[in-house]
C-alpha cells in the first residue's frame, strides 16, 4: 500500500499516542494533535517523526474548518482521520450539571461529529468517492483513561444528591477496580486497527465491516445484546408487524434510489 497520511486527535496519551507510533512504524506520515500545547505535550511524537498541531475538537465549526485546512496544507491531503480524543465523566447525570455534561459531550460526541464533518466521512454517502468510515467498538483496554487524574469527577457538594450516595460509591469502586486491570491490550488493538485501515495483516483480503468490535469482553456483550433483541423480535413479531398500514407490502423497508 502507498504511504498514507493520518490526522489523529487526542495524541497526548492512550489510543491516540499508540496510533501515532504504530502508523509511523508502518512508514506512514502522521499529523498528531492535542487540545493545546502540542509543541510541549507531543515532543516525544515529534521526535519519532510526527508533525504536531494544536487541535481542540470543541472549537466552533468555522474554526475547526480552518484548523483542518491548515492540517491538509502540510502534506496536501489527509488519507485517514482517527478520532481518539475523549475522556470519562464519572457521576450521575443529575449531579453533573449542564456545563460539565456539555463539556464532555462537546469532546466525546460533537467534537468527533464536527471533525468528521469536515472530511464528509459518511460511509454510505461517500463510498463512491473511495472514502470509508469504520466505527471500532472497543471493550476495556489498559490505557490511562480510568486513571484518577484523567477522570472528570463532580466534586461540587452543592450539586450532590443524597439518594445517589450509595450508587456513586458503587461507580467509584468499579472505576477504581478497573483502573490498571482492564483485560484489553491497547497495543494489540491498535495493530489490528491499523491493519484494517491499511487492509493488510489480519485484514488482508477480508471485507471490512462498518462496525468492528475489539476485545473479548465487548464481544460477549454484543452477542448477548443481539440475542436479546432477536428474542424480542420473535416474541413480539405479530405486534411489531401489526402496526403497518393496511394494503402495503410487508417485510423489510424498501428505498428506491
Amino acid at each position: 500500500m502507498p504511504q498514507l497520511t493520518w490526522l489523529i486527535t487526542g495524541c497526548s496519551s492512550g489510543f491516540g499516542e499508540l496510533f501515532t507510533r504504530t502508523a509511523l512504524a508502518r512508514g506512514d506520515r502522521v499529523i498528531a494533535t492535542s487540545r493545546s500545547s502540542a509543541s510541549t505535550r507531543l515532543t516525544h511524537l515529534k521526535t519519532l517523526g510526527a508533525t504536531i498541531l494544536d487541535l481542540d475538537v470543541t472549537l466552533p465549526q468555522a474554526e475547526l474548518n480552518a484548523k483542518i485546512a491548515d492540517a491538509i496544507a502540510i502534506y496536501g491531503s489527509i488519507d485517514v482521520l482517527v478520532n481518539a480524543a475523549g475522556y470519562i465523566e464519572a457521576g450521575m447525570v443529575e449531579e453533573l450539571g449542564h456545563e460539565r455534561l456539555l463539556k464532555q459531550l462537546n469532546t466525546n460526541l460533537f467534537g468527533t461529529v464536527n471533525v468528521t464533518r469536515v472530511f464528509e466521512c459518511l460511509r454510505l454517502e461517500t463510498a463512491s468517492f473511495g472514502i470509508t468510515s469504520i466505527l471500532f467498538q472497543l471493550g476495556f483496554f489498559r490505557t490511562k483513561i480510568m486513571d484518577p487524574g484523567n477522570l472528570g469527577v463532580n466534586l461540587d457538594p452543592d450539586a450532590a444528591i443524597p439518594d445517589y450516595a450509595e450508587l456513586n460509591q458503587i461507580v467509584g469502586g468499579f472505576v477504581a477496580q478497573m483502573d490498571k486491570n482492564q483485560p484489553g491490550d491497547p497495543v494489540k488493538a491498535v495493530d489490528v486497527m491499523v491493519d484494517v485501515v491499511r487492509k493488510e495483516g489480519v485484514a488482508q483480503g477480508r471485507e471490512i465491516p462498518e462496525r468492528f468490535p475489539l476485545g473479548s469482553d465487548v464481544l460477549g456483550k454484543i452477542r448477548a445484546k443481539y440475542t436479546r433483541y432477536l428474542g424480542v423480535c420473535d416474541e413480539w413479531e405479530d405486534v411489531i408487524r401489526g402496526t403497518d398500514l393496511e394494503g402495503v407490502e410487508r417485510g423489510e423497508a424498501r428505498v428506491n434510489v
